[in-house]
């Protein structure tokens, strides 16, 4: 297992910056998700802790060595890539044994490991075939194999699914989980699909434009993102948005929306008084909308009006989609609700759901 640091790292191609003086620690043992839009910077990462690509400015240290410069054969790492790179003229067996080979490592261990790994990724029934000779999945699984073989220090996955049908997907995340549970290597593993990043990740880091949005567990990315792009990144369907200014009525704060004017307490007021201008973005997400005629209506509670028009049913939950005003609005509400399409009907929002950030900056309030 390593400890991975970046110190400052920044990256540019020409005049193209794409990272910008960033700094973070993977601790030693952890599986950590790089997770952001494409271009974001995410696979740039993962590349200069593979030695494929050299830092601009700043240190990547690896058990605090640094390693700028040091060759990617030297440093310990495995990754596996998009496209497997496998080698197409040798059986799933040479591919597997191919870098114990060039360490010289003895033939009956050679063997012994080839056997395990390909026996826990369930592709010992193919050992014998080629590349070209297996589906997308059991070519996926050859190259974790192949990065698993090796006992490296630390293992790097590049967006590993995306050629993979929905199935297999949810089978071979799976499969990675417990490979790193298994082997407890450090683990970083890159993607731009929010699932993946939510079900695997001991951490998460959002990524946007070279530079860090946010890291923290699962939980607390979804429960308490820290600016605006986090919280529209991070969750499906979208949290919905309403730009609200913070207004005193009637000898009260109030929170104020075309659609809503709500008071809130001293403890809220001055929260939110750190907005600049008073302009602030409210932020609820979808499965905090309550349909007030099929759920308990709360006293802490934001209550506004919405009509729909579409109506997505996808099994357990159902999505509709509307607008409160000129506001779009989404709620996820039990599967088999079916609101009167284009008809205004009572939501609500308890407090304790709602997210509040700074409508100039986006950062949380």
């Amino acid at each position: 297992m390593a400890k991975i640091e970046f110190d400052k790292v920044g990256k540019r191609f020409g005049d193209v910056e794409v990272i910008n003086d960033q700094s973070l620690t993977i601790e030693s043992g952890e599986l950590l998700v790089l997770l952001g839009p494409s271009g974001c910077g995410k696979s740039t990462l993962l590349r200069m802790i593979a030695g494929l690509e050299t830092p601009t400015s700043g240190e990547i240290r690896i058990d605090g060595v640094v390693v700028n410069n040091v060759r990617p054969k030297d440093r310990d790492i495995a990754m596996v890539f998009q496209n497997y790179a496998l080698y197409p003229d040798k059986t799933v067996y040479d591919n597997l044994a191919f870098s114990l080979r060039r360490r010289r490592t003895g033939r009956s261990e050679i063997d012994q490991r080839v056997r395990e790994v390909a026996k826990s990724l369930e592709i010992d029934a193919f050992l014998k075939r080629k590349p070209a000779e297996l589906s997308g999945g059991q070519r996926q699984r050859v190259a974790i194999g192949r990065a698993v073989i090796r006992r490296p220090k630390a293992f790097l996955f590049d967006e590993p699914l995306s050629n993979l049908d929905a199935k297999l997907r949810v089978q071979t995340r799976t499969e990675i989980a417990r490979l790193h549970r298994q082997f407890e290597g450090t683990t970083i593993y890159v993607t731009h699909d929010q699932a993946e990043a939510m079900t695997l990740a001991d951490r998460i880091v959002v990524l946007n434009a070279g530079k860090i949005m946010q890291v923290g567990r699962p939980t607390e990315i979804y429960s308490a993102p820290q600016n605006l792009f986090v919280a529209g990144f991070v969750g499906s369907p979208e949290m919905n948005y309403f730009e609200v200014s913070l207004e005193g009525r009637d000898g009260q704060p109030h929170i104020v929306h075309p659609e809503f004017s709500v008071p809130i307490d001293t403890a809220l007021e001055n929260r939110l008084s750190a907005a600049p201008g008073g302009r602030i973005t409210l932020g609820a997400r979808p499965e905090s909308m309550r349909l007030n005629g099929a759920a308990t209506s709360y006293a802490d509670s934001v209550s506004l009006s919405a009509a729909f028009d579409v109506v997505e049913e996808l099994g357990p939950v159902t999505y509709l989609q509307g607008r409160a005003g000129q506001t779009p609005v989404t709620a996820a509400v039990d599967s088999g609700a079916q609101p009167a399409l284009a008809t205004a009907m009572p939501l609500s929002v308890r407090f304790a759901d709602l997210h509040f950030f700074a409508a100039e900056s986006g950062l949380r309030l």
